[in-house]
């Protein structure tokens, strides 16, 4: 593979999952803890190089607020790797994980490379997700999982890295 790749990443989940604080995280802005929820999408780029192969990423954080179901349409189209976030301080947000998946699934191509993260890991006490139940979305998808903190950064690069590993085996 010669010259520069271009790959639009789709980060999806729930509003207040962390999705924001994430990407903010991987393109190494500091660290937020106030909320500030996405309205529709905000864009982030990040050029790294990867297994020696530069690439430039464009990250769509998109809003998990309802109400803005009707744009992720136009948000999705053309999207070459997929982030599904969760929080695992939040059943609901996992349990909602597969509506965002089937969107994602729709909208996109088929074959999407997609992983999931559990993200807020750090919050140690107040983890409320069943580790059986993460294994049953990762069973049923064949996605991988990394659990993740955006507040400390665990496993913030590997995860995005390993996402764009999976686009780049797809193109080979």
């Amino acid at each position: 593979m010669e010259g520069r790749f271009v790959f639009k990443i789709i980060i999806v989940g729930d509003a207040a999952v962390g999705k924001t604080s994430l990407v903010r995280g991987f393109i190494k802005e500091r660290f937020r803890s106030d909320y500030l929820p996405t309205l529709g999408v905000d864009i982030y780029y990040k050029q790294l190089t990867v297994n020696s192969t530069p690439v430039d990423l464009s990250i769509w954080d998109i809003a998990g607020q309802k109400g803005w179901e009707i744009m992720h349409k136009n948000y999705f189209k053309g999207s070459d790797g997929c982030i599904a976030v969760f929080d695992l301080t939040r059943n609901k947000t996992l349990a909602n994980l597969n509506s965002w998946i089937l969107k994602v699934k729709e909208y996109t191509k088929p074959d999407i490379p997609c992983i999931i993260l559990g993200n807020k890991s750090d919050l140690k006490i107040a983890i409320e997700v069943k580790s059986s139940n993460i294994e049953k979305i990762t069973k049923e998808t064949g996605y991988l999982y990394f659990e993740t903190s955006a507040k400390t950064g665990l496993n913030v690069e590997e995860a995005f890295t390993t996402l764009v590993n999976l686009i780049l085996a797809k193109i080979k």
